[in-house]
C-alpha cells in the first residue's frame, strides 16, 4: 500500500485547513499520520480545541474517527517524550 501513510495525514490535513485559525494557525494542533495532538495550557480552552477537532474529524464524509482511549489530558513535554514508540505509530 504505497503512500498509504502519507494519504492519511492528507486528507486530515485538508480536513483541518479551513479551520486553523481557531487553532491559533496550526500552532495548538499538530497532525502526524492518523495521530492528531491538541495542546493548551488551560484545561478549558483544550476541551474547547478537543471538541473542534473532534467535531472536524466526524463530519461529513466520515471516513476517520477519533480514538478517546488514546488520549492524555494534563501532561506535559517530559511525559510525552518518554512515552514508547508504540504511542506515536
Amino acid at each position: 500500500m504505497a503512500y498509504l501513510e502519507w494519504r492519511v495525514q492528507h486528507n486530515m490535513t485538508q480536513r483541518f485547513e479551513p479551520s486553523m485559525s481557531h487553532f491559533k494557525d496550526g500552532k495548538k494542533i499538530k497532525i502526524r499520520k492518523d495521530v492528531m495532538l491538541v495542546m493548551a495550557e488551560i484545561v478549558y480552552d483544550l476541551l474547547q480545541l478537543t471538541a473542534a477537532a473532534t467535531f472536524i474529524m466526524q463530519t461529513q464524509p466520515w471516513r476517520l474517527e477519533v480514538e478517546s482511549w488514546k488520549s492524555f489530558v494534563n501532561v506535559d513535554r517530559q511525559f510525552l517524550d518518554e512515552l514508547a514508540d508504540e504511542w506515536w505509530m
